[in-house]
């Protein structure tokens, strides 16, 4: 899986046939980002708008997470590993939040 924010963006443009645009670079790997976890090529997605975690994916070394108002940020990791065990933490609060809701 590519490591730099460069890599990605030029993966995703690839693998899913076109440039991905952006006015940014912080657009472009949103955009790139996004892309992937459209194409199910996300590796883990979890929470929900509404909760205090919000929507949240993972691919590679980046979380994405997108709040009720629909902004997005993005949340970069130096390893993949960083961000398998943030996304368990933010899972482990939404499941809480959820749990709460029901």
């Amino acid at each position: 899986m590519p490591t730099s924010e460069e890599q990605i963006i030029g993966e995703a443009a690839r693998a899913f046939a076109g440039e991905v645009f952006g006015r940014s670079p912080k657009h472009r790997l949103l955009d790139a980002l996004e892309a992937f976890a459209g194409n199910g090529s996300a590796d883990e997605v979890s929470g929900n708008v509404e909760s205090p975690t919000g929507h949240f994916f993972r691919v590679d070394r980046w979380i994405v997470v997108t709040d009720s108002q629909g902004f997005r940020d993005v949340q970069t990791y130096d390893t993949e590993s960083e961000a398998e065990v943030a996304f368990r933490s933010m899972d482990e609060e939404y499941i809480q939040w959820a749990g709460d809701d029901e």
